[in-house]
């Protein structure tokens, strides 16, 4: 994905950033000592997704266990998937795969759906 961003004009810089400013243009950021400019700032801190911690989990991810629908949805086509978890997350990544799968099984281990009433409603 850098790679792909490079080639559109992206510069990527990897460090902790001690001071940002994000008020108005330009935004600056601080990294390494030395002070960048820019008119937009994308911070992709990166998270962990929630586990079930079910066996077989960690063996399978990857392998018809993902946690990503943006990044796995065309290993899936014309399958039949589930998803685990019908909060805003699981809906939002239920939506987008829909378009490359051949159903969608959603679960809830909760008793009802905590969602956001838009996407329980969402046009297909």
């Amino acid at each position: 994905m850098v790679e792909q961003a490079k080639k559109f004009g992206a510069i990527v810089y990897r460090g902790t950033p001690t001071d940002v400013q994000l008020k108005k243009p330009p935004r600056t950021f601080t990294l390494d000592g030395k002070t960048v400019s820019c008119n937009s700032i994308i911070i992709a801190t990166g998270t962990s997704p929630k586990k079930l911690n079910v066996p077989g989990e960690e063996k399978l991810k990857g392998r018809g266990v993902s946690y990503c629908a943006t990044c796995d949805g065309p290993i899936y086509a014309n399958e039949d998937i589930a998803v685990i978890g019908c909060g805003n997350s699981g809906l939002q990544e239920g939506l987008f795969i829909l378009k490359f799968v051949k159903s969608i099984t959603f679960v809830e281990f909760l008793p009802e759906i905590r969602a956001e009433k838009i996407l329980l409603y969402a046009k297909i």
